[in-house]
């Protein structure tokens, strides 16, 4: 019974993984919907969130600085900061970021994306009617490469893995379905600069934060590479400044949380100011930039 048993749940796994339009061995399927879909329907069943590395807590912490420069721009102007958790899946750290005590008092909201109806829902079910816990929180499905947001909607842009996902689909060797062969080029990423350049406020302060375990030598030269830069300017290095850190997991005793032996780093993509407001000195001559501009 029991060898009829294991006989049965093998031509079970086997009929599945034939019906798949990805491979499980192929990389090109971190850019394939229907393994991100069956990724959260699977896990939504034995726990509510999910971090494919770094747990929420730590990387709220590791993005602190950037969400503070932020948030602390906008409560001296007075207005509200609107940040992006691009790529979320079932993470909590939009969640958490809301918390946060100086997201909290400038107001900030958090928009959550995912091209997984299957997370975004879960997210939804779990919290979309319970305003303490999902506090300035809403989640959207919808495609990182062509996000329903106007130009310059968000003065953050969180992404934990989610340019993992399209740096690692163009290693495929098939791709799956027709969506994925288009992720799974270089293209990919060259888009996903384009969409978040788009959406991304022209602001000195706004940033594009990214957690990775992807090595410097190989993140700046690919980010490099496909930030986009306009006539006018000679490089992408007239536009853009990027910097990175490694990302110490020390306590981080969660093994989901990617702690395994990984080491992994934050990269902020900013932009680089074009225009300054100084103040000189009448005697002196000196000069002080009262503030800096993008446009």
């Amino acid at each position: 019974a029991a060898a009829a048993s294991a006989a049965a749940a093998a031509s079970a796994a086997a009929a599945a993984a034939a019906t798949r339009s990805w491979d499980a061995q192929d990389p090109g399927r971190f850019a394939c919907l229907a393994y991100w879909d069956h990724y959260h329907q699977r896990d939504r069943r034995t726990r509510p969130h999910h971090e494919w590395f770094v747990e929420s807590g730590r990387a709220l912490d590791v993005v602190m600085p950037h969400v503070r420069a932020v948030c602390e721009h906008h409560i001296r102007r007075g207005s509200a900061p609107l940040a992006l958790h691009l790529g979320c899946g079932t993470s909590a750290l939009g969640l958490d970021l809301a918390r946060a005590p100086v997201a909290a008092e400038a107001n900030l909201a958090v928009v959550n994306l995912d091209f997984s109806e299957v997370a975004i829902e879960a997210m939804s079910r779990l919290h979309g009617d319970d305003a303490s816990a999902a506090h300035r929180n809403r989640w959207v499905v919808a495609d990182a490469l062509n996000m329903p947001f106007e130009a310059s909607a968000f003065d953050l842009v969180l992404d934990k893995g989610t340019f993992d996902a399209f740096e690692f689909a163009k290693f495929g060797s098939r791709g799956g379905d027709a969506v994925s062969r288009e992720r799974g080029r270089d293209e990919g990423v060259a888009r996903l600069c384009r969409e978040v350049d788009r959406v991304l406020s022209r602001s000195v302060c706004a940033a594009w934060v990214q957690i990775t375990h992807t090595a410097p030598e190989l993140r700046l030269e690919l980010l490099a590479e496909h930030l986009p830069w306009r006539g006018e300017s000679s490089s992408w290095r007239d536009e853009w400044s990027l910097g990175f850190s490694p990302v110490s997991l020390d306590g981080d005793d969660d093994d989901d949380a990617g702690s395994c032996g990984f080491e992994y780093f934050v990269y902020a993509v900013r932009r680089k100011p074009r225009f300054a407001l100084l103040a000189v000195a009448a005697q002196s001559g000196e000069e002080e930039a009262l503030a800096q501009f993008i446009d």
